[in-house]
């Protein structure tokens, strides 16, 4: 490692907020953890790799394999464990009803992963999970209830096209 390297580690180091996972118990949980800028940028890489727009394409994406493991499960592998998203649908709607996965939330401790939802909602004819748990090891660790999804049919391409004069995104948020 050369000396500039080091000391982006340093500063990277500095920069970082303590990571603490649901698999961290009692007292590291107050314990900072400090990662080297490559470890962050491996983080950084696979989150957006796990961004759920990369799950609904991963048909178009070579390295993806997809494969039904039993009846109403899809998985989507790229042939790493850690990596696999196995999607149970409802057998009468098609939507999914649980997500399982392998979670790296503690990375020395890889543990499964299930997100179950519970409560569909419909509008203007698009499907949007309302509620959804979230399980580590079977144990409940995040339940949510999302009060209402609008969909904004009023959106015009030349609109959505247009660039602001400053370039400093219009945030609009409806009341």
């Amino acid at each position: 490692m050369t000396a500039s390297q080091a000391d982006q580690d340093h500063a990277m180091v500095g920069r970082l907020e303590r990571i603490a996972g649901p698999g961290v118990q009692g007292d590291m949980r107050s314990k900072p953890i400090f990662v080297s800028s490559a470890l962050a940028s491996e983080f950084a890489r696979r989150y957006v790799e796990g961004f759920r727009l990369n799950t609904w394409i991963a048909d178009r994406d070579p390295r993806y394999r997809i494969t039904s493991p039993s009846p109403n499960v899809v998985r989507i592998s790229d042939g790493d464990i850690t990596h696999q998203l196995d999607i149970t649908v409802d057998a009468a709607s098609s939507l999914p009803v649980k997500i399982s996965a392998i979670t790296l939330s503690d990375p020395a401790h890889a543990i499964p992963s299930d997100e179950l939802t519970t409560e569909w909602e419909t509008v203007q004819g698009i499907r949007f999970p309302r509620r959804w748990t979230v399980f580590r090891s079977g144990v409940r660790v995040a339940e949510a209830k999302d009060a209402r999804s609008v969909v904004n049919s009023g959106l015009k391409l030349t609109d959505l096209a247009a660039k602001p004069r400053d370039l400093k995104p219009v945030l609009f948020f409806p009341r």
